[in-house]
């Protein structure tokens, strides 16, 4: 191999047309090969940033050496490089580069065959999840049959339009046991108050003349695995938990039928009903709170309730009132008091008047440039975690009725 000037150096390296990165080992090695006869100049820090090796100087020159080695190879004449001629070769390159093709080949194997088990994998969880919800569907046929519920017949009085309500059913915390000194919480006052949250809207949307209430959903039915201080507080596993709340709301939901003719049933995913306990890991479509949703789905299939899968993501819902205006509704974990607003506006890139969250436990009432920002109370009211933190509130839930341009924002208080 002739010596070369460091210009016809850099015109062989342009012949190959590719960039940094992009040459095959071959390439490379002859272009060191060639990097060897440079008249002056050698420099195999600039050989290494021109080919975009992940190497070492120092760890590229030793390597070309030992290749020269193994392979027992001669040194290229440059012009046959330059020219693009087919090389000959000797034994010893032929083994090399059929070794080369076969390591490939293995590559490209073990790539397929991981994205086939992948592909399996996949097909496993959903006959899984599928599996899982025949089960819970199976549970719910085989538990006891709801009362009978009277519908009263509904007439229309003189207002304008037909009223229109939201029920925000939030933080039930099905699993919950304390008995502190402002508060008495469990399984059974959560029946209860469950039952006096039912006929006070029974009532209210009576009184009001409420043609279409919507149930929304707003998660936290269940104390969860989330955190260990939960756990210690729980009054049973998470298993039960999520069999008592499903049993107690389809209760609630067979009575409330009673409140209005047309009843809508729609729900979001939360924190506390997560599948895994690090937020940092989960996903937020694994949610238990969607175990609990099949079941009712099943249980109340005869019922009139309409349950609508319509949410914009599996943790966002809206709807479009009758009066035109635009709500918004979440459970609240990933989205702050004051700052609702401009995040569910950034969503639907359209102007949103109302955002309902839950999850502070707190009712509230702010208004933003126009948009009211309601956070629903709870209905497990103080538990130790709240107590500890000198939160205290009543249990209470939140029922809004909307006419023409009038909103009645009630809490209703569970005591």
């Amino acid at each position: 191999m002739k010596k070369l000037s460091k210009e016809q150096f850099y015109a062989m390296v342009k012949s190959y047309n590719r960039n940094p990165g992009e040459f095959t080992e071959d390439e490379i090695f002859d272009i060191c090969e060639a990097h060897k006869e440079l008249v002056s100049g050698k420099n195999w820090a600039e050989v290494t940033q021109l080919l975009g090796v992940k190497r070492s100087p120092e760890s590229l020159r030793k390597w070309v050496y030992r290749r020269e080695e193994k392979n027992g190879t001669v040194r290229r004449n440059i012009n046959q490089l330059t020219d693009k001629t087919i090389p000959e070769l000797n034994e010893k390159e032929i083994t090399s580069k059929v070794t080369d093709k076969l390591e490939q080949l293995y590559v490209e194997k073990t790539k397929v065959r991981d994205s086939y088990n992948a592909y399996r994998r996949t097909l496993r969880d959903e006959a899984r999840i599928e599996s899982l919800k025949e089960s819970i569907i199976q549970a719910a046929e085989k538990t006891r049959d709801l009362p009978a519920i009277n519908i009263d017949p509904w007439t229309r009085n003189n207002t304008t339009q037909p009223l229109e309500a939201i029920l925000c059913l939030s933080d039930l915390h099905i699993g919950v046991n304390c008995d502190n000194y402002y508060n008495v919480y469990n399984s059974d006052v959560a029946a209860e108050r469950l039952s006096k949250l039912a006929w006070s809207t029974i009532n209210y949307c009576k009184t009001h003349n409420v043609k279409t209430l919507h149930v929304l959903n707003l998660g936290d039915m269940i104390q969860g695995i989330i955190h260990t201080s939960a756990r210690l507080e729980q009054e049973f596993d998470v298993t039960e938990q999520i069999i008592e709340a499903a049993e107690l709301l389809a209760e609630f939901l067979n009575l409330i039928q009673k409140a209005a003719p047309e009843i809508t049933y729609r729900s979001v995913t939360d924190n506390h009903a997560r599948a895994i306990a690090n937020y940092k890991e989960h996903i937020e479509k694994e949610n238990f709170s969607k175990l609990i949703d099949w079941f009712l789905k099943a249980k109340l299939s005869k019922t009139r309730i309409n349950f609508l899968d319509d949410n914009i993501d599996d943790g966002i819902g809206m709807i479009i009132l009758n009066n035109g205006k635009k709500v918004l509704f979440a459970h609240g974990h990933q989205d702050g008091r004051d700052n609702s607003m401009q995040n569910m506006i950034g969503l639907t890139q359209e102007w949103v008047d109302y955002v309902i969250l839950a999850h502070y436990h707190n009712s509230s009432t702010k208004q933003f440039q126009g948009c009211k920002v309601f956070i629903n109370g709870s209905i497990c009211g103080t538990e130790q975690y709240a107590f500890g933190k000198r939160l205290f509130s009543k249990p209470t839930q939140k029922l809004l009725i909307f006419g023409d341009d009038a909103i009645i924002d009630t809490d209703i208080n569970l005591e």
